[in-house]
């Protein structure tokens, strides 16, 4: 085994030595290198996770305001729908009142002109009986004037 050892050209004290060094540097490496290293991980793995609860939450966030928005849209249209049902409901009804307003005063003018008419036809009549009255009494003053 020692031959095969110097026939690679190994010292047990040299190799013994490097070991010793490599540990030494692998001991620094990680005490001033890998601690650095593994906090700056772990501060950008927290960013990342901060990130990512807030993208969440936003998500959330806009789910719910998506949820409230067709929530108002379809309490609007309720709301708009009662509002045109009521309209219409209020203008039949107003309809219905001014036809029977137009209908009253039709009736009350139609009242009118049959009560001024039979006024008219009264004093008519009146004029008349007294106009025949006065030629008869003319007509009977000629008769027994020529008798």
């Amino acid at each position: 085994m020692e031959q095969l050892i110097n026939s690679f050209g190994l010292d047990f004290k040299i190799f013994a030595s490097e070991v010793v060094n490599f540990l030494i540097v692998i001991v620094l490496i990680y005490w001033i290198f890998y601690k650095k290293i593994f906090s700056i991980l772990e501060e950008r793995k927290e960013v990342i996770k901060k990130g990512v609860e807030k993208s969440e939450k936003a998500e959330n966030i806009l789910k719910e305001t998506e949820q409230d928005r067709s929530n108002i849209l379809k309490k609007s249209r309720e709301e708009a729908s009662e509002i045109i049902s009521l309209s219409k409901q209020n203008a039949e009804e107003n309809a219905e009142q001014i036809k029977e307003n137009a209908k009253k005063e039709a009736f009350d003018i139609l009242e009118k002109f049959k009560k001024s008419g039979e006024e008219e036809k009264k004093k008519i009549i009146s004029s008349s009986k007294d106009e025949i009255a006065k030629n008869i009494a003319l007509g009977m003053e000629k008769v027994i004037q020529e008798k």
